[in-house]
């Protein structure tokens, strides 16, 4: 290919101290010489070398190094030519409409120099697809990911699937063709056996890529309860400013607002939504729409009920998804009412029941099981008595989260029943565990101190939060997924035809034409997995995030 392009690859845009310069698709790097003091022709392949450039009628434009890069050891597979020029914006732009007037390059597209990679068999579609990742990943899943699809080791599990494939597939055409020579029964046992393996693998890929839909698609933090729960000041008291309007008034926020925190280095959109309730008002109706829409794509989701008005709150759906409840307002709780309706559905949710919510450290109680949620419900002696204690609830007896609550309650977190033991809890006899107070002491960095009726200053309902966002993303970071969203499409195609073949399989006498039809079917799918005969509109949408430099 004669049709050279360039443009700058790195520090576009701003003043820099190095810009670099690319120039790909050209004959000869003679053709250039025009513009150079140092003969070109000289240049050694990937060894740097001091030039000026020179425009014919005004002089000296700048002085740089340049790197040759001859076909087809380049990484578009093309002759590359990159200038590495002082990085002022000015000098850049220049050097560029150098090229350009002197119609020895034009200005190269969005991601044109990786297409061409991609056309001369450089990259598979998977590595272009993970570089896009690399170069646009908003997390470090996202990231690890681009870097594995890139480096080729997810792909090589890709490989592993089709030629699975190919071989039960195999196993259909030798049935089709050869079953008097093979025998009918051991044909369809290689048949079902071949399947079970291929299924095995696919099963595999599905998984991750279902995690990654599920909860790797935008880490999105999303507030949500009726109009006047407290999102928009639990949302304010996260970002330490007004961002959103907060009034007495339902419906006062009718439109999502996103801004963006980070937790633990990862960054996360924290949005604050309009109150799900139903309205004639068509402004607010859309704002309820989006609701909804965000409830089920957010990474991590808080739903916060107003224990003013629990009777009119009914989406028990949106508590079996939720990942923290925060009941606001819970001094004016009727408990009869709340244990009759809600019992039932909290257990073994996360839940934190508070009055002020935008009160950094102010007293709350933290219900990490169904025994302290219990005991919670036993009467108002136990709320009221709240400010005797620290923010998390007495502190009796300590753990690495919080305090056991009263001697005979016991939970998965809490210590055991009865030796103040636990799996995450204090070792015995000593009051410590492995996050909990350090050997000697009563203490720890999360729970408040074991001396009951002292205040102390240990974790607010902030930082609470924070830790439970921190520790899912953790505990699913360490688990691999694939969250590129054609990828995913892809899986779930598959995983419906794995069902369809499977069923068909199992039947005593199946119909083998439509067992190869549909096979035809799942081959053109991996087909597309790996980009074999990628069509120009994916293309076009894949090249479309890159940077003009890539």
């Amino acid at each position: 290919m004669n049709d050279p392009i360039i443009t700058c690859s790195s520090g576009e845009g701003k003043n820099v101290a190095i810009s670099v310069i690319r120039v790909g698709g050209f004959a000869s790097l003679h053709d250039f010489q025009v513009l150079f003091t140092r003969d070109l022709n000289s240049l050694k392949p990937r060894e740097v070398y001091l030039s000026r450039i020179i425009c014919p009628n005004d002089g000296l434009v700048d002085e740089v190094t340049v790197v040759f890069f001859p076909e087809p050891n380049s990484y578009s597979g093309e002759n590359i030519l990159e200038i590495y020029a002082h990085g002022n914006r000015l000098t850049v732009k220049k050097i560029i409409n150098l090229f350009r007037k002197n119609k020895l390059a034009r200005l190269a597209d969005p991601g044109e120099f990786t297409k061409r990679a991609l056309s001369n068999k450089k990259l598979t579609l998977s590595q272009v697809e993970g570089l896009d990742l690399v170069l646009n990943a908003k997390n470090k899943v996202s990231l690890t990911q681009g870097l594995s699809l890139l480096s080729g080791g997810l792909n090589k599990e890709y490989e592993k699937l089709i030629d699975s494939f190919e071989v039960f597939r195999s196993s259909l055409e030798v049935e089709m063709d050869f079953s008097a020579d093979v025998g009918e029964e051991i044909s369809r046992a290689n048949i079902s056996q071949n399947f079970q393996t291929f299924s095995k693998n696919l099963k595999h890929l599905y998984a991750k890529a279902n995690l990654g839909k599920k909860h790797f698609g935008s880490l999105n933090i999303g507030l949500f309860g009726l109009p006047n729960a407290g999102k928009s000041t639990f949302f304010n008291s996260i970002l330490k400013r007004n961002r959103a309007i907060i009034s007495e008034i339902k419906g006062t926020t009718r439109d999502y607002i996103t801004e963006y925190i980070e937790i633990n280095d990862e960054e996360f959109g924290l949005i604050d939504t309009a109150g799900l309730r139903e309205t004639e008002d068509k402004i607010e109706a859309l704002g309820v729409r989006s609701s909804y829409e965000f409830f089920s794509s957010s990474f991590f989701k808080v739903l916060l009920i107003s224990c003013v008005e629990l009777r009119e709150f009914t989406d028990f759906d949106l508590i079996k998804d939720s990942d923290l409840i925060i009941f606001t307002k819970c001094k004016n709780i009727e408990y009869e009412y709340f244990q009759a309706k809600f019992g039932n559905c909290l257990k073994n949710k996360t839940i934190i029941f508070v009055d002020k919510i935008n009160d950094y450290h102010g007293l709350f109680l933290c219900l990490l099981n169904n025994e302290v949620y219990e005991a919670f419900l036993r009467g108002n002696e136990l709320v009221e008595t709240l400010g005797n204690f620290g923010p998390i609830g007495p502190a009796i007896q300590t753990g690495p989260i919080g305090p056991k609550f009263i001697e005979s309650l016991s939970g998965p977190i809490g210590p055991k029943e009865g030796n103040g033991t636990g799996p995450i809890g204090p070792k015995e006899g000593n009051g410590t565990g492995p996050i909990g107070p350090n050997e000697g002491e009563c203490s720890g960095p999360i729970e408040p101190g074991c001396k009951a009726n002292t205040p102390k200053e240990a974790i607010s309902l902030l930082e609470l939060f924070t830790w439970l966002v921190s520790q899912k993303y953790l505990e699913l970071s360490k688990t691999e997924s694939i969250s590129l969203a054609r990828h995913i499409a892809i899986f779930q195609e598959l995983e419906d035809y794995r069902t369809e073949l499977s069923d068909m399989i199992a039947g005593s006498d199946y119909d083998l034409g439509l067992l190869l039809s549909v096979s035809q079917d799942v081959s053109a799918l991996l087909n597309d997995l790996i980009g074999v005969s990628p069509p120009e509109d994916l293309l076009n949408r894949i090249f479309g995030n890159f940077c003009i430099g890539k």
